[in-house]
């Protein structure tokens, strides 16, 4: 496992290390520019790769069981070929982006799929019936796209009502982080309005 995380903040990351059997890969809260490196395929042991809240940019070119890309600048379609030979994949964020096209129905096919987040991108069409056949699937967040259409009756109780709470959480802890940004804006406005009040009396009897 190799984790950067919140760690040291890299323009890029180089491409020598990243295989042989590794297993995770935590690349998470840098500044990481560039595409995805096609080598990443040849990974045969990867299971999770963690890019996400970075300045990545370009397509997915690989397949995982966990992967998340949140919060970055991907762009073009979701590759109908993302399941191909990943049938063992369980959570797929790729929220915060600006993918577009539609919502590949190939999805059908990744029976252990669990988690499926495509909230906040550009996103058209409908939501596809063939969603059904992912009977492990128990988040679908989708908001903030150009979806069209209605909500397929074929989804079940289960998934639906996974979405709302998900959805909730995520904006609750986006308030927090406003407010915070809010508070420590006032406080520092408030220290500086502080700092500069008796100075000024200081400097006027200069």
């Amino acid at each position: 496992m190799i984790e950067t995380a919140d760690g040291k903040r890299n323009k890029r990351y180089k491409q020598v290390w990243v295989c042989g059997e590794l297993v995770e890969l935590y690349l998470s809260g840098n500044n990481i520019s560039g595409t995805i490196p096609e080598i990443l395929k040849s990974c045969s042991e990867l299971e999770l790769f963690d890019i996400s809240r970075n300045n990545v940019s370009g397509e997915i070119p690989m397949e995982l069981e966990r992967f998340d890309v949140s919060s970055n600048q991907l762009t073009g379609e979701i590759p109908a070929g993302i399941c191909e030979g990943t049938y063992s994949l369980v959570l797929l964020h790729l929220s915060f982006n600006s993918l577009t096209g539609i919502i590949p129905s190939s999805f059908q096919y990744l029976s252990k799929l669990q988690e499926l987040i495509i909230w906040n991108n550009v996103l058209s069409g409908e939501i596809p019936e063939e969603i059904r056949y992912v009977e492990a699937l128990e988040n679908l967040i989708l908001d903030f796209n150009y979806l069209t259409g209605s909500i397929p009756s074929s989804l079940t109780i289960n998934q639906i009502d996974s979405v709302e709470p998900d959805y909730r959480n995520m904006m609750e802890l986006k308030a927090r982080a406003e407010a915070a940004d809010v508070a420590k804006s006032q406080f520092l406005a408030t220290v500086s309005h502080e700092i500069r009040t008796p100075m000024n009396g200081v400097l006027g009897n200069l």
